[in-house]
């Protein structure tokens, strides 16, 4: 292990401050380790899916109806996105139907450093595929469904420029993708009890870039171009999900949902271009392998509905998820571990939860109207916040309209994410403090034909 190794991470983001090329060839090599260094190990934290920009690292629910109604959607669930909410729910649809649709997110962040040095975000737009199926194989009392979501992943990109503090110690682009398959079965056990069961297969992906400044090796001047670092690698995880839904009266329901926790090990490549004459002699490559892993939490949900008249419904859910399972990010890039000074970063988040309600009303015999409400509460505390998770406490307000008539349904939703405004003012990162603003804006458009 070389000297990288021995920096206190407590010294990021120092380049914040402009340095002239004087400056910077008359700095000791361990200032210029303390200065440059630190901050892109800091920043290559941000491989973790936490980049999703939606509390912690998961992203809007998927579907029409359960965006349309975000604060209510485990107890009643009219379609086939029962198999993500509640697989329970399947055994109430009284045909076979398919669904595709996809949720779409704008992002709109900005952050203003205590110097006054204000960074706005890039590549705004994300989209996310949905599919969705139910069978039923014996009516109310059997179901089968498989659906197909993006759970967890979107990606993240600030105006990196050398005028920024972010410029060595954030990413100039961070990406996850996730695709999870979940086949569920869902069985009627009595006339107020109903309960589902499903897997989840998700394959997933990261993709980091980040400047890498070459002038921290020493015997460098300063004058060196600085590199591009990139971390790409895939991998797949398995985890389950239950569902249990209990008609407590004519027009009450409960329901439990739990998915399970997953780990997911990725492998791929680093790659670092622009590799100096003095970082080659440490033994720096153009490539090596990569391996990591990320712990996605467990979440356990419980709702309670009520259907008010024939044509309104309401329902409150709360969700608890056990985010304290991030506590680092551990990573191996095998001989050019030396370019970092750490290979685990610590994160510790901690648990959270959602709160929310959610209703619908059916104003006619072909068009039902839905609203709702969500709390998320943040599981990042300041100390361990990063640009490139900028997540805080968010209040979501909801609104979807479905269409129905015979084999033909359309929904869509719209959703804004007011996240409450985050200023940090301690960080293991000094470049990350500062006050950050986000705005986000949530689609969702669906077509399901039922048989």
């Amino acid at each position: 292990m070389s000297a990288f190794g021995l920096l206190s991470c407590r010294q990021i983001g120092r380049q914040a401050e402009p340095l002239n090329q004087t400056t910077i060839m008359n700095m000791t090599p361990l200032q210029k380790l303390k200065r440059y260094g630190c901050g892109f190990a800091a920043g290559l934290a941000a491989i973790h899916p936490a980049s999703s920009l939606a509390e912690g690292f998961r992203v809007s629910p998927p579907g029409a109806f359960s965006l349309g109604r975000a604060g209510g959607k485990i107890a009643h669930v009219d379609d086939a996105s029962a198999v993500g909410q509640n697989p329970a729910n399947l055994v109430d649809l009284q045909n076979a139907e398919a669904q595709v649709g996809s949720n779409g997110i704008y992002v709109d962040m900005n952050h203003v450093s205590p110097g006054g040095v204000k960074t706005e975000n890039r590549d705004s737009w994300n989209f996310m595929p949905t599919i969705f199926a139910a069978f039923p194989i014996k009516e109310n009392r059997f179901a089968a469904g498989i659906g197909m979501s993006v759970p967890f992943g979107l990606s993240s990109s600030w105006d990196s420029t050398p005028a920024t503090p972010f410029h060595f110690a954030v990413p100039n682009k961070t990406e996850m993708k996730t695709i999870n398959l979940n086949p569920s079965v869902a069985y009627r056990l009595n006339d107020w009890l109903s309960v589902g069961a499903g897997l989840d297969v998700m394959w997933s992906e990261l993709t980091l870039e980040q400047h890498y400044p070459w002038m921290v090796f020493p015997g460098s001047t300063g004058a060196e171009p600085q590199g591009t670092a990139k971390i790409k690698g895939d991998g797949t995880g398995v985890g389950a999900n239950l569902g249990m839904t209990i008609q407590l009266a004519e027009h009450h329901r409960l329901a439990f949902s739990y998915r399970s926790q997953m780990d997911v090990g990725y492998s791929g490549k680093f790659t670092v271009d622009g590799i100096t004459p003095a970082a080659a002699a440490f033994g720096a490559t153009p490539s090596s392998k990569m391996t990591t892993e990320v712990q996605f939490p467990n979440i356990l949900a419980v709702g309670y509905g009520v259907q008010l008249c024939d044509t309104v419904r309401i329902e409150a859910d709360f969700e608890w998820v056990q985010f304290s399972r991030f506590q680092s990010l551990d990573l191996n890039i095998a001989n050019n571990a030396f370019l970092l000074p750490t290979t685990s970063i610590q994160e510790k988040w901690n648990n959270s939860f959602t709160a929310g309600i959610g209703g619908d009303w059916r104003f006619s015999e072909n068009w039902t109207a839905r609203a709702g409400y969500m709390f998320y509460d943040s599981p990042i505390r300041d100390f361990y916040f990063s640009p490139a998770i900028p997540d805080s406490d968010q209040h979501v307000i909801t609104v979807g309209l479905s269409y129905q008539s015979k084999h033909h349904g359309f929904e869509v939703a719209y959703g804004y994410d007011f996240f409450d405004d985050r200023n940090i003012t301690a960080n293991q990162n000094p470049a990350f403090l500062g006050k950050y603003e986000i705005g986000m804006h949530l689609f969702a458009l669906a077509y399901r034909y039922r048989f």
